[in-house]
C-alpha cells in the first residue's frame, strides 16, 4: 500500500512538471497541494488521530486550482464542450450542495457527531468518549459509565480514559474504584493537573483532608490559574481551621476568576472568624454585586452590618433575603428579632420617632452568620474534569466547566440533619 501510494505520487509529480509549459495550472495546483499538506502528514503529531477530514480542506484547494484552470484550457473555444463542461459542473455543485447539506447535519450536536463517527468508524474510542459525555450531561449515568468503560476497553492506556470513568464512579460514590482509576491515570501521565484535582476531590469526599490537600497543590503546581483547586483548598484549609491560608486561596480564586459569587463570600465569612468585619462586609457587597440573587450573599452582610452597629442596613437585607428565598428559617428569626427588639418602629424604613440604627440593641436571638463549615458545605465543589483528544472525529471541546458532586460529605450530612441546609 505504501509502495503504490508512493509510485503515484512520483507519477503525478513527473506528469505535472513534464506539463508545467503547457498546463501551468497543473503543476501550480499540484505544489499548492502537497506544499500545504506537509504540515499535517504526521512529521509533527498533533492529538490521538492520524487522519481528518480537516487536513484536507486547505490542501484540495490545489486540486481545484488544477481542475478548473486544465478543464478550461481544454475547453476554451469550443462551444459544444463549453456547454457540456458547465451542465456538468452545474450539477456537480448541486451534488456538492446536496452532500454537505448532509454532513453538516451530523455536526448539529456532539451526539449525532458522536453517533456517525461510531456508525462510520471501527473502535473509536473517542467518539464513545464524546458520548459519555453527551450522557453525563443528561443525567443518563448507568450509559455514560458504559461509554466509559467502552472507552478504557478500547484503549486501556488512555490517560483521560481512566480520568473520566474515575469521574462517572466517584458520582455513584463508588470512591475506592474512582481513586484507582485517578491514580492510574496519574501513572500514564504524571503532570495531569485534572487528575490530581480529581483525585483530591475523591480523597476530600473520603474525608481524608491531608492527602485532598496534597493532590489540589499538585494540580496547582501544574495549573497555577486553576480557579476551582484554589476554591476547593480555600474551603477544605477552612474546615481545618487555617483561616490564614484559607483568605490566600479565595483571594487567588478570585484573581483567576473575578466573577467567582462563592468564593468572596466564603473569603467574608473567613474574615469575619478573624475579626475583620469591615473586610468582609466588603466581600459580601462584591459577591452580591456578582450575584445578586445569591440569598446567602445577603444573609451574611445583614449578620455583619448588625455586628458593625448597622443595624436598619441589616434589617434590609434580611429582608431581601426573604423576598428571594421565603422559608430561609435563619433570616426570618433575624428579622423577627429585630423587629421584637424595636416594637416602636420598622427596623428597616424611616419613621418619627425611631431610634437610629446605632443606638438600637442587637437583640440576643440573631442568628449569627453561617460558621465556615456551614458556608463550606453549601458551596463546596466536586470539579468534574474531563478531558480527551475529540479531535479524532473533528469536534473541540474544552474542559468542562465544574459542576456539583452528587452526593453529600459529612459536614453536608450534618448541617442537612440540622436543619441548616
Amino acid at each position: 500500500m505504501v509502495g503504490m501510494a508512493g509510485l503515484t505520487l512520483l507519477g503525478i509529480s513527473t506528469l505535472a512538471w513534464a506539463f508545467r509549459h503547457r498546463t501551468p495550472s497543473l503543476i501550480t495546483g499540484w505544489c499548492w497541494f502537497l506544499g500545504t499538506l506537509v504540515p499535517v502528514i504526521g512529521l509533527v503529531q498533533v492529538g490521538q488521530q492520524s487522519i481528518a477530514d480537516r487536513y484536507t480542506y486547505i490542501p484540495s484547494l490545489g486540486i481545484l486550482i488544477a481542475l478548473v484552470w486544465g478543464v478550461h484550457q481544454c475547453v476554451a473555444g469550443r462551444n459544444f464542450l463549453t456547454r457540456v463542461v458547465t451542465v456538468a459542473a452545474g450539477f456537480a455543485l448541486s451534488l456538492c450542495l446536496l452532500l454537505t447539506r448532509q454532513q453538516t447535519g451530523y455536526w448539529k450536536s456532539p451526539e449525532s457527531l458522536a453517533r456517525h463517527a461510531l456508525a462510520v468508524t471501527r473502535d473509536n474510542f473517542i467518539a464513545h468518549d464524546l458520548l459519555g459525555e453527551v450522557f453525563e450531561e443528561r443525567g443518563q449515568y448507568d450509559d455514560a459509565l458504559q461509554e466509559r468503560v467502552e472507552t478504557l476497553r478500547l484503549q486501556p492506556n488512555f490517560a483521560p480514559a481512566h480520568n473520566n470513568l474515575g469521574i462517572a464512579l466517584q458520582k455513584r460514590n463508588r470512591l475506592p474504584e474512582a481513586m484507582s482509576h485517578f491514580e492510574q491515570a496519574l501513572r500514564l501521565r504524571p503532570r495531569y493537573p485534572e487528575a490530581h484535582y480529581n483525585l483530591g476531590a475523591a480523597f476530600e469526599q473520603a474525608d481524608r483532608p491531608n492527602d485532598a490537600i496534597r493532590e489540589y497543590e499538585r494540580a496547582l503546581a501544574l495549573r497555577p490559574d486553576c480557579a476551582d483547586a484554589h476554591y476547593n483548598l480555600g474551603l477544605l484549609l477552612g474546615r481545618l481551621g487555617r483561616l490564614d491560608d484559607a483568605i490566600r486561596q479565595f483571594q487567588e480564586t478570585i484573581r483567576c476568576n473575578p466573577n467567582a459569587a462563592d468564593a468572596y463570600n466564603n473569603l467574608g465569612v473567613t474574615l469575619d472568624r478573624l475579626g475583620r468585619s469591615q473586610e468582609a462586609i466588603h466581600q459580601y457587597q462584591q459577591a452580591i454585586r456578582v450575584q445578586p440573587d445569591s440569598a446567602r450573599a445577603h444573609f451574611n452582610l445583614g449578620v455583619a452590618l448588625a455586628g458593625a452597629g448597622q443595624l436598619a442596613e441589616a434589617g434590609q437585607q434580611f429582608e431581601v433575603v426573604l423576598q428571594l428565598k421565603p422559608d430561609y428559617a435563619e433570616a426570618q428569626t433575624n428579622l423577627g428579632a429585630f423587629r421584637f427588639a424595636n416594637r416602636d418602629g420598622p427596623v428597616a424604613g424611616g419613621g418619627p420617632g425611631r431610634e437610629t440604627p446605632c443606638q438600637l440593641p442587637i437583640p440576643p436571638q440573631i442568628v449569627r452568620s453561617h460558621t465556615i463549615f456551614a458556608q463550606f458545605a453549601q458551596t463546596k465543589r466536586i470539579v468534574a474534569f474531563r478531558e480527551s483528544d475529540p479531535s479524532f472525529i473533528g469536534h473541540q471541546r474544552a474542559v468542562e466547566k465544574p459542576r456539583c458532586c452528587q452526593s453529600k460529605c459529612p459536614v453536608e450530612q450534618e448541617l442537612a440533619r440540622s436543619g441548616l441546609e
